[in-house]
């Protein structure tokens, strides 16, 4: 695919420098013979001179005009290339050469463009790399410096103890006293971060089991402080509803007032009738004391409806005093769900840290027995002690050796990469 669009570019160059030669020439000509017919006009025959000057016109001509399409279509384009190149190679960053249309020139800008992306990627990986070699090559040196601190410890114990097989034997007795304390130590160790894993374990699930809890009891909070919403809003309504009864009340009150007005008009006529209007008078005065009492009634009603809707207003504002409580309480419930949800993360993230020591406490310990089975043997072998311990010496001193110059190595490594960076 590369080949083909490779040869498709060169075809197209080819193409364009062919029909640049055709334009020269053309306008070569057009000029040319221009400037000629100038000449005749002036009826001045120059003979093989002017043969002469044709051929050296055409050459000026022709050599201007592929100098001004070169300067402009080829050389600007790739001094512009050359220069975002050098930009490129002083390390300034977001170099990219703009490209406004289609022609070849562009094409290979484009294809400088996805140079310097893929350059400015690879070096951003290689830098990764470096610094990742670097970092482990540190890490490797601070283990060996480590490793050769104990080898070199080691070796003087070993060289102390080659001195005397008496002192080697004692020695050797304490190094396994040592051992089997350490090996019971680390054995107590592994049993106590066992149960400070099931600790945790244990308190996981209480962590668990207290956030679904808190989950519920928010829950709970949110359906109480919509029930308090909704007591809130009946009471308001309640409210309008007495509201009502007041103004039934009122209604009342004047109906009672009417009447009581109209007794009195009554009785008057009926005085004024006599005998006649003595029954009729007994009738209104019925009525006014009716009328009365429903005066009084209705005054009653307004005091208790008053009084009601004091009541509603008081409840009402409890009821929204409540309403900000229980939100406030809802809040402060999730506030603690979250403080519990990062409790069980940190929880989880000291599970694995303790899992992963408890497996490095095994290893110890295996090894630790190990130790304490090889010490075992070396102690009832004291010959044969002395011996292996003599090979171990010069065993040990060629891995001191062998480290240092490992150290040696690491140090020129992470030099070089310094060097590359």
């Amino acid at each position: 695919m590369k080949k083909s669009n490779n040869t498709v570019f060169w075809n197209k160059i080819q193409f364009r420098i062919i029909i640049l030669l055709i334009v020269v020439l053309l306008v070569n000509s057009t000029i040319t013979n221009f400037i000629l017919r100038l000449i005749d006009m002036t009826g001045i025959n120059l003979g093989m001179i002017g043969i002469w000057l044709n051929n050296f016109m055409n050459v000026i001509v022709a050599t201007t005009i592929i100098g001004v399409f070169l300067q402009y279509f080829v050389i600007k384009p790739i001094k512009t290339m050359e220069s975002k190149i050098r930009d490129f190679e002083n390390n300034e960053a977001n170099v990219q050469i703009e490209t406004k249309s289609k022609n070849e020139l562009d094409m290979l800008g484009n294809r400088l463009n996805e140079l310097f992306t893929y350059i400015r990627s690879y070096h951003d990986s290689q830098q990764e790399q470096i610094n990742l070699v670097e970092g482990k090559s540190s890490t490797i040196s601070n283990k060996i410096n480590q490793m050769t601190d104990n080898v070199s410890s080691l070796q003087h114990h070993f060289e102390t103890i080659t001195a005397s097989s008496q002192e080697q034997l004692s020695a050797f007795e304490q190094t396994s006293t040592v051992v089997d304390n350490m090996n019971g130590q680390f054995q107590s160790i592994a049993k106590d971060v066992d149960e400070i894993t099931s600790s945790f374990h244990n308190m996981r699930s209480n962590t668990e089991e207290g956030v679904a809890d808190i989950n519920d009891s928010s829950q709970t909070m949110v359906n109480i402080a919509q029930q308090s919403q909704d007591a809130k809003n009946n009471i308001l309504e309640l409210s309008k509803e007495v509201g009502k009864i007041n103004e039934v009340v009122t209604l009342i009150n004047d109906i009672s007032e009417q009447t009581n007005l109209l007794a009195l008009n009554a009785s008057i006529e009926a005085a004024r009738a006599g005998e006649h209007g003595k029954g009729f008078s007994i009738v209104a005065d019925e009525i006014r004391g009716l009328a009365e009492r429903s005066v009084r009634a209705t005054e009653r009603i307004s005091e208790t409806v008053e009084h009601i809707l004091s009541n509603v207003d008081e409840i009402a504002k409890q009821s929204e005093d409540r309403a900000y409580s229980i939100d406030k309480e809802s809040n402060n419930i999730l506030a603690i769900n979250n403080r519990f949800v990062d409790i069980k993360s940190t929880i989880i993230s000291n599970i694995d840290r303790i899992e992963e020591m408890n497996e490095h406490t095994k290893t110890l310990t295996q090894s630790s027995n190990e130790i304490s089975d090889t010490m075992e043997q070396v102690t009832n072998n004291t010959e044969q002690t002395t011996e292996q311990l003599v090979e171990l010496n010069n065993t040990v001193s060629s891995t001191l050796d062998e480290m240092n110059k490992v150290k040696e190595e690491v140090q020129m490594l992470n030099q070089s990469f310094k060097k590359i960076r």
